[in-house]
């Protein structure tokens, strides 16, 4: 089923289930960090509102990324680029990776972090495991517990693979 199927099936929700649908929507944000998703997202369309930006484009988010690039350090800038990603898709059905300029400027805002996720990467498999990402941050002074690790990697991990891609790494902001 394409999208465009997918969301005709949405539109064409009868009243009494948009409820189920809006509730199984819901769970794709992670609970622990619902608020910040959500305030990551209101921050996004307040700013929208103020540069009269009425469809969403890559442009228009590349130039958001672009404004706030200069005021946050660049694991931040990938932590904002994922929320948006899921929230945008959910609330308004726009499949950001399709905005195929945004990760290439996003790899370039982290080009240090980028170097240091290909340095852990020995598998070159272009994703990072629970193993090592306690390896890092015990590197970094911050012990965690088995249960810790699986919680960490739990949030932010979206495809359920219990591994990192830098992407994920970067929501991490090491």
């Amino acid at each position: 089923m394409s999208d465009t199927d997918s969301d005709i099936l949405v539109s064409c929700t009868p009243p009494e289930l948009k409820s189920i649908v809006n509730s199984a929507l819901s769970d794709f944000i992670p609970k622990k960090s619902k608020r910040q998703y959500e305030k990551c997202y209101s921050e996004f369309k307040d700013w929208c509102d103020k540069q009269n930006v009425k469809t969403m484009s890559k442009n228009n988010l590349l130039a958001y990324l672009m404004q706030q690039s200069k005021v946050v350090k660049s694991s931040t800038l990938w932590s904002i680029y994922s929320m948006l990603k899921c929230l945008l898709n959910i609330r308004e059905g726009i499949d950001v990776r399709k905005f195929l300029k945004l990760v290439p400027f996003l790899e370039r805002k982290a080009v240090v972090l980028k170097t240091a996720f290909d340095t852990f990467d020995v598998e070159k498999k272009g994703s990072i495991g629970t193993v090592m990402i306690g390896t890092i941050l015990g590197m970094l002074g911050i012990h965690t517990t088995d249960q810790m690790l699986t919680d960490i990697i739990n949030e932010v991990d979206e495809d359920g693979s219990g591994e990192l891609e830098f992407e994920g790494v970067c929501y991490l902001g090491f």
